[in-house]
């Protein structure tokens, strides 16, 4: 057996044994931030403001995220990867009891902290499993992505069946509580392989070798673009059916189907991406994510149109991260952490401002804004080298 087989036995041994606590842990992320979508007008109603005010929560998670890609890779240096991911959980269920317990301002306070706290958690999760992934980058983050979308039906399904039922949301956030301290458990178990970047290659001429500015700047921008979409298309989905009078419960399926079709897609069509390409997957998705928009613009059609929505952005961001690190190594870490940057940044912004202009031009608005935010991140994915 060669020394390279006896390393990749060692990573898949390894992958093993840190998916089912990595698993766990992204599905409580989803969870502890997808909430706020469906509980915002409970939220704004508690405070006594409106839900396109509240809005301004997915601002300040959009700092949070910025906050902890920046500090992700620092911390890990400083005590490793595996300490870095437990932090993050420690602050992830600190701003989920903040955001069950304290009213404004202090909401906002609580926000940043979850989302300072999964960004510390999820570069190193990304970092981590696509290492381990050897040959099968595209099926590996994918799958682990999935479990994104199953922490945002629970969040959604949950909150409806608590609010049909004239039961207090909190108990999903407690539910979801519970979730986040098992990951820190099972994240302190694990076994752990470092995920170092690769040396850099030697220049094969002068000026052939890329800076890193210009293979980080069009990444940053499908970031930045392709996260607002996700974000908006997910968060403002229960507002949306509540502005046309159909009501929270209504909105809140419409998350869940969202999410549903999400699933599937990365957990069934993630093993196509390593076959077909991983670009060109990149664009079919954002093609079906176009047509599941559209449809929303036609009443009988608006559940099934943000589940196709869903369906077609599914593959996109973690397919995105794979086709990066794989392409540039010598920038592994510094990618994983733009992958969240660009996505806070993008929180910063877009889904506010698809807030307001919901706030102005009434619901029917979201489906125009949200097909070009998918044409623009379609037009970004040809700029990447």
């Amino acid at each position: 057996m060669t020394s390279q087989t006896t390393v990749a036995e060692a990573h898949r041994v390894a992958l093993v044994r840190v998916l089912p606590g990595a698993y766990l842990a992204m599905m409580t992320q989803s969870l502890t931030i997808t909430i706020l979508g469906p509980v915002l007008p409970l939220l704004a109603l508690e405070n006594g403001t409106t839900p396109e005010s509240l809005g301004l929560v997915f601002s300040l998670s959009g700092v949070g995220f910025l906050t902890g890609t920046l500090l992700s890779n620092q911390v890990a240096h400083r005590i490793g990867l595996r300490p870095t991911i437990a932090t993050g959980l420690a602050l992830l269920g600190l701003g989920l009891l903040g955001v069950m317990a304290l009213p404004l301002p202090w909401l906002y306070l609580a926000v940043f902290l979850e989302t300072t706290g999964n960004a510390l958690v999820e570069v190193q999760l990304n970092r981590g499993v696509e290492f381990l992934a050897g040959d099968k980058p595209g099926e590996t983050i994918n799958r682990l992505h999935s479990m994104w979308g199953i922490g945002g039906i629970i969040a959604a399904l949950g909150t409806a069946a608590l609010i049909a039922n004239g039961l207090p949301w909190r108990w999903i956030a407690g539910l979801t509580l519970a979730g986040v301290a098992f990951s820190a458990f099972m994240v302190h178990r694990w076994p752990w392989v470092e995920a170092p970047a690769d040396a850099p290659a030697a220049p094969s001429g002068a000026g052939s070798y890329p800076t890193a500015w210009s293979v980080m700047a069009p990444f940053a921008l499908m970031y930045f673009v392709y996260v607002g979409l996700e974000i908006s298309t997910s968060a403002w989905a229960t507002t949306f059916f509540s502005g046309l009078g159909e009501g929270v419960v209504v909105g809140a399926l419409a998350t869940a189907g969202y999410y549903l079709l999400f699933t599937l897609g990365r957990w069934f069509a993630g093993p196509v991406v390593d076959r077909l390409g991983l670009m060109r997957m990149v664009r079919v998705s954002l093609l079906v994510a176009v047509f599941g928009i559209a449809l929303t613009a036609w009443p009988p059609a608006r559940l099934p149109g943000f589940a196709l929505a869903g369906l077609g952005q599914s593959l996109v961001f973690p397919t995105l991260l794979v086709w990066g690190v794989r392409r540039h190594p010598a920038w592994r870490p510094e990618l994983n952490a733009l992958a969240l940057g660009g996505s806070g940044v993008a929180s910063m912004t877009i889904p506010y401002l698809v807030g307001l202009g919901v706030a102005v031009f009434g619901p029917e608005a979201l489906t125009p804004m949200l097909t070009l935010l998918t044409l623009f991140a379609l037009a970004a994915t040809l700029v990447a080298r």
